[in-house]
């Protein structure tokens, strides 16, 4: 069972990693007037959009600091909400695992 699915109250307390499934995050422009768009490639799946917010989640997990305090430190102008949102998509779309901190 995962740590997510054992409760919502645990989330915040749990620490984000990147996952081992998580192959790339590339840049990739579309013919479309050359716009650049931001996907990540889990291991098995196909490539999925990401925004530059949550990019920058991504550079910022270190395997050390918890959802709460990353929240915090990511969340502009007191968007926790956002903030919270795009870790927990990352985390269901295969890129981040999110694991009981260690003791």
């Amino acid at each position: 069972m995962s740590a997510v699915s054992k409760g919502g109250e645990y989330v915040d307390d749990l620490v984000p990693v990147l996952a081992r499934r998580l192959d790339s995050v590339t840049r990739v422009y579309t013919r479309n007037d050359w716009q650049e768009v931001l996907q990540a490639r889990v291991f098995g799946e196909e490539p999925f959009g990401i925004t530059d917010e949550q990019w920058a989640l991504l550079r910022a997990v270190d395997g050390r600091r918890s959802v709460r305090e990353l929240t915090g430190e990511l969340s502009t102008a007191g968007d926790l909400s956002r903030v919270r949102t795009d870790l927990l998509y990352l985390a269901g779309a295969g890129a981040l695992d999110l694991r009981f901190p260690e003791q």
